[in-house]
């Protein structure tokens, strides 16, 4: 089992990876680079969550949108928001709807 600190850490190295590597392999050949305990950490399913986040702060940067104004826009609280955006735990099934319809626009 791991500590919090131990999954705060695969989290961040899984983020990293994905930021690099994501954006050019297939989700397949990326999950394939992944170490055993990387891969405990954050079951291949849970990958689309990663691409989310990693759009929405593509989005945020490019458009200079804040933590403030985002976590308002999809009534996530801001701790929450920032605890997904520096890679402490990913996002819920309901976070990443969220995440997913504010970064294509389709927020409601």
């Amino acid at each position: 089992m791991f500590t919090r600190e131990d999954d705060d850490f695969i989290l961040r190295q899984v983020k990293s990876l994905a930021q690099g590597l994501g954006k050019f392999l297939g989700k397949k050949s990326f999950y394939e680079l992944l170490s055993m305990e990387q891969k405990q950490q954050v079951p291949e399913s849970r990958y689309d969550d990663f691409l989310k986040v990693l759009a929405l702060e593509e989005k945020m940067t490019a458009e200079q949108i804040s933590v403030e104004t985002v976590a308002t826009l999809t009534n996530f609280p801001k701790s929450d928001l920032q605890a997904i955006l520096t890679a402490r735990r990913l996002p819920t099934p309901a976070e990443s709807v969220k995440i997913a319809a504010f970064v294509d626009g389709t927020l409601r």
